[in-house]
């Protein structure tokens, strides 16, 4: 393959589609400017392009990607200096927007729907790389409409998810055309309209909304535990950052697990939707979540996690007649994204308006109960081990209508907030929290209204506040990591157990901090395929983990680390896993972890 000398890589993807040249675009792409070379790629018949960019490139390259793509006008452009290192860049199509989970991560306003979207576009490195400047990306309309109307402005938008470079994490958002950060314009090239904006190696889909969105509406961008996947469902960048190429393709190879319909019932009684499937005879499916829409032609529904495998619980809150269908995505024991067939429809009748409480009637009890002199007793409430919700730590009144609890989460999980006999309940419609501020939603409830409103929380040391003093039906949640004085830790491995030379720290081997000084290391493969090294240690060096043992899956170490010279373990060659998790423990994390107080240091290595 003839590698260029390349600054500017544009990956132009193309299929036909038609739109008439619009009247309003606001200036042109042309993909065929002078001083760009065609770059030397290698097209696949799985529908990807691969082409070597160098990171000293000087000149502008144009890249060409499989016709069966469906993206004809899409294009990447790498500016000068925006790669780390040399690196081959694959552009292949991604999962349909309706089989992500973007649209419920967003958290849109209910009045905003994804009328249509276009198919998804991936653009990522063969291995991890930093990424110093943004790249500029174009995507077109989403096909179908025939033309487009001059005057429908904001709603056209790009739904994104990549891998923040800065902040080493994958982030779900969205940008509407506003002529600044999207602008539409011309492609002559395909002769379509495309949106143009910046971004960062990942996802995007190009889609039409229900109303046209005001910049102030566009909720922030969120962090996202949910892999990119692409066409193949297989997933490409998660958590930690780019899936190695090799990786992808070998469980592209593997045929996908076959499923039977899952099945919906409605309870009339209590409101509530239950659906569930068989998992394919010899198989595993883990980390289920699923999918309730009204229809499975929508690109937007219910969308939650599901603590009890392949069995789930919605409480309906529609009041009006309509009908259900549901689908469960799972990971499988290949750590391969599975997606079941939508099943049957259930109807939902309308609920009798007298049997719904006004907001004025909640927000007076609750005032009273959540804002009275002695406060209420609230409780963080989850699933236990039996399926049902048990409470697991309670909230400390903190001044009036204020609220707080220090909560440990040693796994991703779902919960609620509410009082004993769950007659307040609160809850986020998106089910997802973040770091930082966000208003819930609060209500009287009883038993039957349990579940429907919980919230997932990742992993981490938090403290929660709960402030009540501005709406009790909407109060201010605040989810904050605890702080930790140890600064940043870095995972390390070298391939000799005995004389290990251990690559330079990365923003690729910095663990992730999941606050109160617990850190954490999570991929679905590890960089050794025999016993080798393995070093834990901060960014001076000043204080590492180790005392040349070896150990390996599913063994933990008790006051392993401390200062002085660097130190290491060997290390056994890791099992094939679903995911592998090296997690940290220091200080009061680490007596915590082992109901020790006399333990300063705990690490432990899980398949």
């Amino acid at each position: 393959m003839k590698t260029h000398n390349a600054s500017l890589l544009v990956l132009a993807l193309s299929v036909s589609s038609c739109f008439k040249v619009p009247l309003t675009a606001t200036g042109k792409l042309d993909g065929s400017a002078s001083g760009t070379v065609q770059a030397a790629s290698t097209a696949l018949g799985d529908g990807k392009e691969y082409a070597s960019v160098n990171s000293d490139s000087k000149e502008p390259v144009q890249l060409t990607t499989p016709k069966a793509s469906g993206l004809s006008g899409a294009s990447v452009i790498i500016a000068p200096g925006s790669l780390g290192i040399s690196v081959s860049i694959v552009v292949e199509q991604a999962a349909d927007f309706g089989e992500t989970s973007i649209a419920s991560e967003m958290g849109l306003a209910d009045n905003i729907q994804v009328t249509s979207a276009s198919a998804g576009m991936i653009i990522r490195p063969s291995e991890n790389v930093d990424l110093k400047k943004p790249l500029s990306l174009a995507m077109p309309l989403p096909t179908g409409l025939g033309f487009r109307l001059a005057n429908l402005g904001s709603k056209y938008a790009i739904f994104y998810k990549y891998f923040d470079p800065t902040e080493q994490k994958l982030v779900t958002g969205l940008k509407v055309v506003d002529g600044v950060n999207v602008k539409m314009v011309f492609d002559e090239k395909s002769g379509k309209d495309v949106l143009q904006f910046e971004g960062y190696f990942g996802a995007y889909w190009a889609a039409i909304l229900s109303r046209e969105v005001a910049v102030s509406e566009v909720p922030a961008p969120k962090a996202s535990e949910e892999p990119i996947i692409n066409k193949a469902k297989v997933a490409v960048y998660n958590s930690t950052g780019v899936v190695k190429e090799a990786e992808v393709v070998a469980k592209q190879a593997i045929p996908d697990l076959v499923w039977e319909k899952p099945t919906i019932k409605f309870l009339a009684a209590s409101r509530m939707v239950s659906a569930s499937v068989n998992v394919p005879k010899g198989h595993q499916a883990t980390a289920c979540k699923v999918d309730f829409y009204e229809a499975p032609n929508l690109p937007k529904g219910i969308s939650l996690e599901v603590p009890l495998g392949t069995f789930a619980e919605y409480n309906v809150l529609k009041t009006t007649e309509h009908s259900l269908v549901a689908r469960f995505r799972c990971v499988d024991e290949e750590s391969r994204i599975t997606i079941t067939p939508w099943s049957n429809a259930v109807a939902i009748p309308a609920l009798a308006v007298a049997s719904v409480p006004t907001a004025a009637d909640d927000s007076a009890a609750l005032s009273e109960e959540l804002c009275s002199t002695a406060g209420a007793a609230l409780f963080a409430q989850s699933y236990n081990d039996n399926g049902q919700f048990s409470i697991f730590q309670n909230f400390l009144p903190n001044g009036k209508c204020k609220y707080r609890a220090a909560i440990t989460v040693q796994n991703s999980g779902n919960f609620y907030i509410g009082n004993f006999n769950s007659t307040i309940i609160c809850g986020l419609a998106t089910h997802t929290l973040v770091d930082g501020a966000q208003n819930v939603a609060c209500q009287k409830g009883n038993y039957s209204t349990v579940g429907s409103n919980y919230m997932t929380i990742p992993a981490g040391v938090f403290m929660i506040d709960l402030d009540f003093s501005q709406s009790v039906l909407a109060p201010s949640l605040s989810l904050t990591r605890a702080p930790c004085d140890r600064g940043d830790f870095y995972l390390l491995f070298a391939d000799s157990p005995t004389n290990p030379v251990f690559p330079a720290i990365s923003a690729a081997s910095k663990m992730k901090h999941l606050g109160g000084c617990q850190y954490v290391y999570e991929n679905t493969s590890l960089p050794l395929t025999a016993t080798g090294a393995m070093q834990i240690r901060n960014a001076a060096g000043t204080y590492s983990c180790g005392q040349n043992i070896q150990w390996g899956p599913n063994q933990a170490m008790y006051d392993h680390c401390g200062t002085g010279a660097l130190r290491f373990d060997q290390f056994q060659a890791p099992e094939v896993a679903q995911m592998h998790r090296i997690t940290l423990a220091l200080g009061d994390a680490a007596k915590a972890r082992t109901n020790n107080y006399a333990q300063e240091s705990f690490v432990e290595y899980k398949v």
